[in-house]
């Protein structure tokens, strides 16, 4: 199959944003192991005012591991689909980047929508800092 300039010029352009997002999904796994195997982490659960048997931080790694492994997975499908021109794993690549989208949007969405609830339970959970560190 022969591309013309402008094709190469799409080509490489998602290879590169393949990359970048297959880069991410790296990042995302070490977080997770990170977060799960260095015992040395109580200075971080210091700053976010959790204890060491937390099940939030337990389920926030096994995110970021689930997370990082589906980008690596479609990140695989988009370079592939890019450098060998299949149409499926590029369809494919581009429907799971429209299902992240939305979820985001989503998440940007609720947010807006719950920014009072939100800012309560920061503030609350600042008073409750400040509160702890003046008395000791």
């Amino acid at each position: 199959m022969v591309l013309d300039k402008g094709s190469r010029c799409a080509q490489a352009c998602v290879i590169i944003f393949t990359l970048f997002f297959w880069l991410t999904g790296f990042v995302l796994l070490f977080l997770g192991i990170w977060m799960l195997v260095d015992p040395k982490r109580n200075y971080l659960l210091d700053l976010v005012n959790f204890s060491e048997d937390e099940p939030l931080l337990k389920f926030a790694a096994y995110s970021c591991l689930a997370a990082g492994s589906i980008t690596l997975v479609i990140g695989f499908l988009g370079c592939c689909g890019a450098l060998k021109g299949v149409r499926c794993m590029l369809g494919t690549f581009v429907l799971f980047l429209l299902f992240l989208f939305l979820a985001e949007l989503t998440i940007g969405v609720l947010a807006l929508i719950f920014k009072d609830k939100v800012f309560d339970l920061f503030a609350d959970a600042l008073a409750d800092r400040k509160s702890t560190n003046s008395s000791a």
